[in-house]
């Protein structure tokens, strides 16, 4: 049992040197320790991190690092993503620092202010909101001109966690934070709209925030934008929903009723309100749009069949070209002396798109003679997935 042991330990040592001997031709820049404080109420608030050079001269050859800044637009509001380019040089003087490892390789600390971060991509605060990332991309160059960088980084020199020896990742992302202002985590739409707003009807929207009632000095304001210019629909007073499920987000609530266009999409802003810190929340429009959908109708296909130059059978298919809730639909026929008037309910099925009515016109007990037909149906009672309901009359030519 211990020669086998040995057996496996001189394997382990022989498979490290080599690791090692491969490297010592090349340079990593290893990250030492991060500490982001940016806030995005503060300019001056700075992202910094520790870098540790190591190459085959322990750190000897290294030449000087570039520093380059892009932007990551995680929340897909104001500046769009920026390429990152160089932002600043440290020397190769400037790894003056003692090492707080045991490695004894020159250390340096690169440190940078928000506002400087936002001059460099072009942005400015109504920009970038909290979780957006200002990407901070590291190269080295050594003495014989050689470059090393995200690009040819292999994964044993990048990697991170309890299995990393170098922990050199060369690209990183700053994330702006916000410890002060009050943000809306979620805004929905509930009952049987499904997520869509209705034409003059009332819907309930829920807006979540991420603090407690108590960390709210003067409440935000909201408002609508349409995406067709309209301004015929009603925001109601928020009003605060006692969820005794969740203590940890302050949930409140408004009556929203629609326009009245056909169609339509509703974006809502906040603004204005402020925390206990004494911060305004975001002047922020919200990434979720709600559709306005606000029609349903349907179209027609008519068959007829014939046996003995009398009409045997009439099948109507509407086809609504959307999903329905289910329930039923109510026909009302209208043949205006043709033959007999008759109202009759069919199931619907959640999730149909269509409904077939099949009877036989009569005119007491007696079929029709073949002929030319003009009648009304009048279809009520379903309903789309956003809970608009049909009222429709359509005209029926059977020729």
């Amino acid at each position: 049992m211990f020669i086998m042991l040995l057996a496996v330990s001189c394997s382990e040592e022989l498979l490290v040197d080599e690791t090692l001997d491969n490297v010592s031709s090349g340079a990593v820049l290893r990250n030492l320790g991060i500490t982001n404080n940016l806030d995005s109420a503060d300019l001056s608030s700075t992202y910094s991190i520790v870098l540790e050079a190591q190459d085959a001269q322990g750190g000897r050859l290294l030449s000087e690092v570039r520093v380059n800044v892009g932007f990551n637009d995680i929340n897909d509001e104001g500046t769009d993503t920026v390429a990152v380019s160089l932002f600043s040089t440290i020397l190769a003087s400037a790894f003056n620092e003692t090492s707080p490892t045991t490695n004894g390789l020159p250390v340096a600390t690169f440190t940078v202010t928000l506002g400087e971060l936002v001059t460099h991509v072009g942005t400015s605060s109504g920009n970038y909101s909290v979780g957006d990332d200002f990407v901070i991309d590291f190269e080295m160059e050594l003495t014989d001109g050689r470059i090393f960088n995200l690009s040819n980084a292999t994964q044993d020199v990048t990697r991170t966690g309890a299995f990393s020896y170098f922990n050199a990742q060369f690209r990183y992302s700053a994330t702006v934070k916000d410890p002060n202002r009050l943000t809306v985590t979620d805004i929905d739409v509930s009952g049987e709209s499904s997520g869509q707003l209705r034409q003059n009807t009332i819907d309930t929207v829920f807006v979540t925030f991420d603090r407690s009632e108590s960390d709210i000095i003067t409440f935000p304001t909201i408002t609508s934008v349409s995406a067709l210019g309209n301004t015929d629909d009603n925001i109601g007073a928020f009003t605060l929903w006692d969820d005794e499920d969740n203590d940890d987000d302050l949930i409140y609530f408004f009556l929203y009723t629609a326009g009245a266009a056909a169609a339509d999409t509703i974006d809502f802003v906040i603004q204005d309100g402020i925390s206990v810190a004494g911060f305004p929340s975001y002047t922020k429009r919200l990434k979720k749009a709600f559709v306005i959908d606000n029609a349903i109708a349907a179209s027609l296909i008519s068959e007829s069949t014939i046996e003995d130059d009398e009409i045997a059978s009439l099948a109507l298919t509407f086809d609504f070209g959307e999903e329905l809730a289910g329930d039923s639909i109510m026909f009302s026929v209208d043949a205006g002396g043709q033959f007999d008037n008759f109202m009759v309910k069919q199931k619907v099925e959640e999730g149909d798109e269509s409904s077939v009515l099949t009877f036989t016109p009569r005119l007491g007990d007696l079929r029709l003679a073949l002929q030319n037909l003009t009648f009304d149906v009048t279809l009520t009672g379903a309903k789309d997935v956003a809970g608009n309901e049909v009222d429709q009359t359509i005209s029926v030519d059977i020729l």
